[in-house]
């Protein structure tokens, strides 16, 4: 895989680098482990302060979400723009449950639970 990177303000000027894709170099290193990620039920719920009403209330971030990653499988997430996407990666990723929120639902790594 190559990249060019600008190293001047002339366009003509570039500088080409070779980078080695990281699954060759881990390979190399250590065993990469396959992982199964599977959630089922997935509810995230954030407190917020009702613009109108001006009162503490909850917002549904992900209602009922269920999937699998699966390894050697290609999985896509789409939707639109503010559909939850990110937060539902940030989720499996487990940064948002350090903030300020209520996960509900079952979250497995290779069969075993981590909620």
């Amino acid at each position: 895989m190559s990249f060019a990177t600008e190293t001047t303000r002339n366009d003509a000027d570039l500088q080409t680098i070779n980078i080695e894709p990281a699954s060759d170099a881990m390979r190399r290193n250590k065993p990469v482990e396959e992982l199964q990620l599977v959630f089922r039920n997935l509810t995230y719920s954030v407190p917020v302060v009702d613009p109108e009403t001006k009162k503490p209330t909850t917002k549904t971030i992900l209602n009922n979400v269920t999937g699998a990653f699966q390894p050697g499988r290609l999985t896509v997430i789409l939707g639109s723009s503010g559909a939850g996407k990110t937060s539902l990666l940030n989720v499996l990723a487990g940064e948002s449950t350090t903030h300020v929120g209520k996960l509900t639902g079952e979250l497995l790594v290779n069969g075993q639970s981590t909620t």
